[in-house]
């Protein structure tokens, strides 16, 4: 039997100049180590002043996130601390991923020091405030009988009719936060008693977009389940919000992204709708686990709906678009 060999996957390439910040007490002697992601002569090195330090991608083979990469560095160079180290990941304008500052433990063992995960008495509320919305989408499969008078209402841009068709179809939805290159959501972190210990703004980037094992929560298509016709629904909303429970002294700036995709690359293209990265502001991750919201909040939608139906190509193996109005 052929084994599969398996890849790195992270792309080291998109944090080309950043750093992994170590922090520590060597025999009584602070120490500062900065190891930075270069793209050397054959290909990707980690430097430590200026030294690679032996390391290539193949050794990060199984890290789902930065958070794994830093275990992976810390484990093979710090070989003296006293006791524990602290850490960070910053790009060269030492900005972290999210925007927001943090410093993360390890013990002596060079493992997380992640505190006491089951105390979930803390909360964090995200919004996605105006400039930066969550989009809804609707998603019908339609049988090839109605084909036709779907696509002659969308090409006539008579929605009301076609609001009407689709009123009592079985549909199911999905909301996504799409942006292009750079989006931020506003957060709200509060205590046991419910009050508020830091607020601000998180910024929400690709880089701090991960696919992680099981995430594929989102997808309303993949390569094994396609039919062959699909209509979709797409509306702004306002003011999306989410509530979370998480464990006590929750430091925001710690969390990522999870990939929100509603299809694999070029499976499914809607250009002009989809957003060239996607997440959701449902779920993120934290020190290792993944976190869903408890509640779920908006003031309505903008009604700016658009509408797409779609064909399978089987020979091609992605969709085909039929027709589309906005």
């Amino acid at each position: 039997m052929t084994q599969i060999k398996k890849e790195c996957r992270i792309d080291f390439y998109d944090y080309e100049d950043s750093k992994f910040l170590f922090s520590y007490e060597s025999k009584g002697e602070d120490v500062v180590l900065k190891v930075k992601i270069v793209d050397g002569e054959d290909g990707i090195e980690f430097h430590l002043n200026d030294q690679s330090i032996g390391l290539t991608t193949e050794d990060f083979i199984g890290c789902e996130d930065i958070d794994d990469c830093t275990l992976v560095v810390a484990k093979h160079l710090i070989k003296d601390n006293d006791g524990e180290v602290l850490t960070a990941f910053a790009n060269s304008y030492n900005t972290t991923l999210t925007g927001v500052i943090y410093t993360k433990r390890l013990t002596k063992d060079l493992e997380y020091d992640n505190g006491d995960m089951d105390d979930e008495s803390w909360q964090v509320t995200l919004c996605a405030n105006h400039d930066y919305s969550v989009t809804s989408y609707d998603y019908y499969e339609i049988p090839e009988s109605e084909v036709d008078e779907i696509v002659s209402l969308i090409s006539n841009r008579d929605d009301d009719t076609l609001c009407d068709v689709l009123w009592d179809r079985d549909r199911e939805t999905v909301e996504v936060f799409e942006f292009n290159d750079i989006a931020e959501l506003t957060y709200e972190v509060s205590d046991s008693n419910g009050d508020v210990v830091k607020d601000g703004v998180i910024r929400v980037i690709p880089k701090n977009i991960f696919s992680y094992e099981g995430c594929e929560g989102s997808q309303i298509v993949n390569e094994n389940h396609h039919p062959e016709y699909l209509l979709l629904v797409s509306d702004i909303m306002k003011r999306s919000n989410t509530t979370f429970l998480v464990p006590k002294d929750f430091q925001i700036g710690e969390i990522h992204f999870e990939n929100s995709r509603l299809a694999p690359l070029r499976l499914l293209d809607w250009f002009g709708v989809f957003g060239d990265d996607v997440t959701s502001i449902g779920t993120f991750r934290y020190r290792g686990k993944t976190y869903f919201a408890e509640d779920f909040g908006d003031v309505g939608s903008y009604g700016d709906r658009k509408f797409a139906i779609f064909k399978w190509n089987d020979e091609k193996k992605r969709y085909n678009l039929l027709a589309e109005m906005s």
